[in-house]
């Protein structure tokens, strides 16, 4: 049994096709007559059984990633980024292709277009994302499509990693354009996470209960890799989260949206003048100063939650002269040279 409808939306003209028994299909449309003509081929192929639609449905890219961001992303913990993705993916030219339609060139040319604009990293990220989409509608949607186009495309590299510091210059500099921010959470956060080495994610889901202002420690129940741990805190970081929880009732200790930070980060750069610099850049920071204050291996995995040393070492960006300070000092030099 199969129900078609059509309703009007920013312009344009959205058909659906309710299927007993299956999920319904949905194409838009600049005209209405041209959502009518499409319902009743569809309602007649159905009931004709000239095509499989009720076994395997098509559907365009954009609606995928409509399906996948509602059913699969909203189970992941970065669930916000890659909703933003897919939507970036669903508003692109390849978007309006149909599943069955769409080619390895189809794909080629796009990710070609998006390298002129983003990094090879989010290119990477955007090509694993576009490959797991059409594997799940391939296996699990049962999508009618005879090969995976992406199967013997070459997924780009990794990027090299980053060995950005931040010097002290550019850390007051920093400190000061984040204080003339209107929201004065945007100077907490920002140094809270330099004393930490948090992330971003994590700084923003801290609860007052998650908290020990006694012991300077703060747990983490909900992290990155799944795995919850208890994060050592500066006297500064914990000066900081005794400030912010003055207030009675509140549910968060930084009460800022992930997306209000990151507006007011780039806000900072700029206003400071600042170029090639990532909120997550902090992170990289403090565990490398970490490593410059002599704390071991152990002590700085127990902070950072790396369950692998090698990504905990990529990481680590020790600075040659903060060597020389620590173990070559002008008077260790002349013991060694009488």
């Amino acid at each position: 049994m199969t129900m078609g409808s059509i309703r009007k939306r920013n312009h344009q003209w959205n058909a659906q096709v309710r299927i007993k028994g299956w999920q319904q299909l949905s194409r838009t449309f600049k005209t209405k007559q041209q959502a009518q003509v499409w319902i009743q081929e569809t309602e007649l192929a159905i009931r004709s059984k000239e095509t499989c639609v009720s076994e395997r449905p098509n559907f365009t890219i954009s609606e995928a990633c409509e399906i996948y961001a509602r059913t699969i992303s909203v189970n992941h913990k970065g669930k916000a980024i890659e909703v933003h993705r897919l939507a970036r993916l669903a508003s692109s030219p390849i978007g309006r292709l149909d599943l069955n339609r769409i080619q390895k060139h189809h794909i080629q040319s796009y990710f070609k277009m998006r390298s002129n604009a983003v990094s090879s990293a989010t290119i990477r990220r955007e090509f694993l994302l576009l490959k797991r989409l059409l594997t799940v509608a391939i296996e699990q949607w049962n999508a009618p499509m005879t090969a995976h186009p992406m199967q013997h495309m070459t997924t780009p590299p990794n990027a090299s990693n980053r060995t950005r510091r931040i010097t002290d210059r550019e850390w007051q500099q920093i400190c000061k354009a984040a204080s003339q921010q209107r929201n004065p959470l945007v100077l907490a956060v920002i140094q809270f996470a330099y004393e930490t080495g948090m992330r971003r994610s994590e700084v923003l889901r801290l609860k007052p209960n998650d908290i020990d202002l006694e012991l300077q420690i703060a747990h983490l129940g909900d992290t990155k890799n799944g795995t919850p741990r208890s994060v050592p805190l500066s006297t500064k970081a914990n000066q900081i989260v005794k400030q912010q929880l003055q207030e009675d009732h509140q549910e968060f200790v930084f009460d800022i949206s992930a997306t209000a930070l990151q507006q007011a980060w780039q806000r900072i750069i700029k206003k400071a003048n600042i170029s090639d610099l990532r909120f997550h850049d902090l992170r990289h920071e403090a565990i490398s100063r970490f490593f410059e204050m002599g704390m071991s291996i152990a002590e700085v995995r127990c902070i950072s939650g790396h369950k692998d040393v090698r990504q905990l070492f990529n990481y680590t960006h020790i600075q040659a002269d903060r060597i020389v300070s620590l173990y070559f000092s002008s008077n260790e030099r002349k013991s060694m040279y009488p």
